[in-house]
């Protein structure tokens, strides 16, 4: 990656959630440099990197969460821990984000894989149907018939 600083910190901006004109303002240029890097293949790619890091990182940090919201709930139901209405409230809560995000990134993660598979599948259809004009190209050249 041979961007400089400030693509870098306007990629990570960016990539946190930021808008273009925040993530102009953090990297300390326009608005519309933001968008002629949005432009640029090894921004994106670069942005894409940060995204999934982000992300990443995000999703590690609410299963950690997730962890201590169960154990907490666990404790209650036991009897060794003294229900508080907030906590539980909060721990919940917290497990049905988890739930929806862990979800949601499982099946963005699947699209991918879908998109790929597809991606393959249109590659072999158009090698195959290339096939039968090689196969008459070569017929012809040895001068034999097809019937």
């Amino acid at each position: 990656m041979d961007l400089t600083q400030q693509q870098i910190v306007a990629a990570r901006s960016l990539a946190r959630g930021s808008t273009r004109a925040e993530a102009a303002r953090e990297a300390s240029c326009g608005e519309r440099q933001i968008y002629r890097w949005l432009n640029q293949s090894e921004f994106q790619t670069a942005l894409e990197e940060f995204q999934q890091e982000f992300w990443t990182a995000t999703l590690s940090g609410l299963r950690s969460a997730a962890l201590s919201a169960v154990r907490y709930l666990d404790r209650v139901v036991a009897g060794t821990e003294e229900s508080n209405g907030n906590r539980i409230k909060a721990a919940t809560a917290l497990l049905a984000g988890a739930a929806r995000l862990i979800g949601w990134n499982e099946q963005r993660e699947l699209e991918e894989r879908i998109a790929l598979l597809e991606g393959e599948l249109k590659s072999r259809h158009v090698h195959q149907q290339s096939q039968p004009e090689e196969l008459v190209a070569a017929v012809a050249d040895t001068g034999e018939s097809l019937s």
